[in-house]
Order: structure tokens, then sequence, then C-alpha cells
């Protein structure tokens, strides 16, 4: 059977038909296609946009690596301070405390200038810390937190000529006073190992 197209063509039966629905199926693959690299180029885009803003605010905060730096290195000093301690330079130890502090921390130390040498020479105390990883927890302005992992070999009357090792993990809060950065918190997480 023949049929008559709207252009005055007469086609065999079926064979219109054929012709429209290759065309619509050769369309309609092609829509996902589309779709799929109109979201790609739009990624690329926000990745783009992204990567500006963040190269941007890095080289506008140029200083940012420099800082965190110093804090690092003033939290792993005080870190080492705090647990290198003996009975016969208990002095100078706490005079290395008092210069790495401010704040609530230094009023402390302040305070037990006069009692600890008497408490460490009473079992011969000597520790000796160090640090074995540090990391930045937060800086924002004139404060940061960074935390440092600590082991001190402690020995004395009560430990034993050879000594125990001590486990530390601090959370050291600093703030940066004169342009130097100084420890004004420590927090012990967890007890001692």
């Amino acid at each position: 059977m023949a049929a008559l197209r709207s252009d005055g063509v007469t086609v065999a039966d079926g064979a219109d038909g054929a012709e429209s629905s290759t065309a619509d199926s050769a369309s309609d693959s092609l829509w996902p296609l589309l779709v799929a690299a109109a979201l790609l180029v739009a990624l690329a885009v926000v990745a783009v946009i992204l990567g500006v803003r963040y190269a941007s605010h890095n080289s506008s905060n140029g200083d940012a690596p420099a800082a965190q730096q110093a804090v690092l290195a003033a939290a792993r000093g005080e870190a080492v301070a705090l647990t290198t301690l003996g009975y016969k330079t208990a002095n100078a130890d706490l005079n290395r405390i008092l210069a790495g502090a401010t704040g609530q921390l230094r009023s402390q130390f302040e305070k037990e200038k006069g009692q600890l040498p008497a408490t460490l020479a009473q079992t011969k105390s000597i520790s000796r810390g160090t640090v074995l990883s540090s990391g930045l927890i937060s800086l924002a302005g004139n404060r940061a937190q960074a935390l440092a992992s600590v082991d001190a070999t402690v020995s004395g009357t009560d430990t034993g000529a050879t000594g125990v090792i001590k486990h530390y993990r601090m959370v050291v809060t600093l703030q940066r006073v004169g342009g130097q950065w100084l420890a004004s918190d420590v927090a012990f997480a967890g007890a001692p190992q």
C-alpha cells in the first residue's frame, strides 16, 4: 500500500515511518550527550572560579605559612620546656618556661617558681621532653591553638635509675604578644601514659 506525503511524493507503506523513527531515535540519543557535556562545562567553570578564589585568598594572605610555622615552633618550644625539668637546673628550666609563656600559664609558673625546685630536689627528678609531632588546630588573628605529641624520659628516686617514658598529648593555646607567639594555656589530652 502506498501513501501520499504532504510534499506530494508517494511512499511505500512503512517507509515514511522508518525514516521518522530513525531520525527521532538519533535526536533522542544526542540529548544525554548534550546534557552530560553541559554538566562537564558547568563543573569546569565552577572549578576554575573556586581555584581562582583559593589562589587569590592564599596570595593575599602570603604570610599564612610563615605564621603557621611560627605558631608551631612556639608550641613545640613550650611543650619541650614544660617537659624538660631537672632538680639541678630547676631555676633555669623555669625561666625557659616563663620566657615562652604569657597570661594564665605564666602566672601559674610564677607562683610555682618558689616551690618547684625543692619539690624536684626531694625526688632528684629529671625529665627530658622530645616533641614527636605537632599540628595546627586553629589560627585566627593573634590567637592560635596547636596540638603537640611529646615523650618525656623521667627519672628520679621514685622511678628508678633508668627512668620511664611518659607520653603526653598537649593542646597549646597561644597568643601573639609583641610579634612573638607565647603559650597562654596548656591542656593535656588524657592522662600521661
